[in-house]
Parts: C-alpha cells; structure tokens; sequence
C-alpha cells in the first residue's frame, strides 16, 4: 500500500514555526484564539492556522469516533493511531490562564503538525485508491473533508498529487541541483524525490527553498503551483 511510508513531521520547520495566542474577552464567556504556522510536509509551503481549542477538540473528537469504528487491518487505522497518540491537552475550566494558553499552544502546535503528516497519508490512501480501482468508504470521505476544511489549505497545495516513479526513466538524468544521481532508496522515502508539471524531478530538500520564493522551474523556469511526490 503506499500508505505504508513514513512521512515525518520537517524537525527545523516545526522548530521555526511561531504560535501567536489572541484572548476574546466576551461578558458572558472568554476565550482564546490560536494562531499556529504550519507548513505541508511535502513542499514545507507555509500558512497561519487560526482556531479556537474547541475547533480542536471537535476535530479530534470526531477522529477518535472514527478510530472506534476502524477494523485494526485497514488502511489508516496505524496513521490514525499515531495522530491519536500525539499528546492533546485537556479540557479546563479556566481557559484564558496564562499557564493553560501556553501549555495548549504548545500542545497543539505539535497536533496541528500531526494533521499535515494525517492529511498527507490520506493522500496517498486516495491514490492507491484509485489505482486498485478500489472505493474509499463514506466514513473516510466525510472525515477526510472535514479534516481539509479544518486545515485551511492555500488551495494550490490542496491539489498536492503523488505518483509511482518510472524507475528506469527516473535514473537517467540527476538532480539538475546538487547533481547527483537518483537512487532507488531516494524513492522508498515518501516524496523524497518531487516532479513539477513541467516534469522535470528534484529531490525535496533541493528544491524547496527555490520554490519558496521562485513557484517555477529553476531549470525551464515554467509557473510552478504544486507539485507532485514520487514514490516507488
């Protein structure tokens, strides 16, 4: 299945990133508002999430009914369980503490995160999906919309594709950045190895600071909105 890589949370993009907290100070209840930069694990593009806790709560909350009702052998019941195995705070009374706002946006800066690395993998579950012509259930489709309508994303990266890589036609040219020659263990690394649509390929790591600020080709200069991961 392709969902059985690993994609792991970008350590210094999640280091960099910054949470802003905003309390709303109403008569009749308080609350804050979580302002958390988060980035696609892919293309480490980056955007604000604006929540409350209690978007949070709902989402996650709807994700472990569904975790409930998963037969342990399909598909995304392990990416599922180790989004839900990310530490989430609880519920307070007290909501606009300072000490309860710190702690919560730490804690939900890390799940915030594990939701891009979620979204990612169902993805990839959408693809193998499509290949073994196989239909995903009305369970999965309407979490998965939920969790895309949580997540806010710039609609260019909602479009985010993957693609099996064509092994002997992927060897013959290097990565026209660092020059070096694609291996087959690049690809066993989910979108270790990207394709823009004007088809031309580069590891991850290469490119992605060039399409921080570039959105084209550096070689044929072509417009770049998304692109696409390849695995083997």
């Amino acid at each position: 299945m392709a969902t059985s890589g690993r994609l792991q949370v970008p350590t210094d993009a999640f280091a960099e990133a910054e949470v802003e907290t905003e309390l709303v100070l109403k008569t009749w209840r308080s609350f804050a508002i979580y302002r958390i930069e988060v980035a696609c694990p892919i293309t480490q593009r980056w955007w604000t999430l604006e929540k409350r806790f209690s978007d949070f709560y709902r989402l996650r909350h709807m994700l472990e009914q569904w975790a409930s009702s998963a037969t342990p052998t399909s598909a995304m019941a392990r990416p599922l369980r180790r989004l839900l195995d990310v530490p989430f705070p609880k519920r307070e009374m007290h909501c606009t503490q300072p000490s309860v706002v710190a702690k919560r946006a730490r804690l939900l800066k890390q799940f915030a995160w594990a939701l891009m690395v979620f979204r990612a993998e169902c993805c990839m579950y959408l693809l193998e999906c499509d290949q073994t012509q196989t239909a995903p259930s009305e369970r999965f489709l309407r979490t998965y919309g939920r969790l895309e309508g949580f997540l806010d994303m710039p609609e260019s990266l909602r479009e985010m594709q993957f693609q099996r890589a064509e092994w002997p036609m992927l060897s013959h040219d290097p990565c026209s950045i660092c020059l070096d020659e694609f291996q087959p263990g690049d690809l066993k690394e989910i979108c270790c190895v990207v394709k823009l649509p004007c088809t031309h390929c580069f590891h991850r790591e290469c490119v992605l600071d060039w399409l921080t600020d570039m959105h084209c080709c550096p070689l044929c200069r072509a417009a770049t909105e998304r692109v696409s991961g390849l695995y083997l």
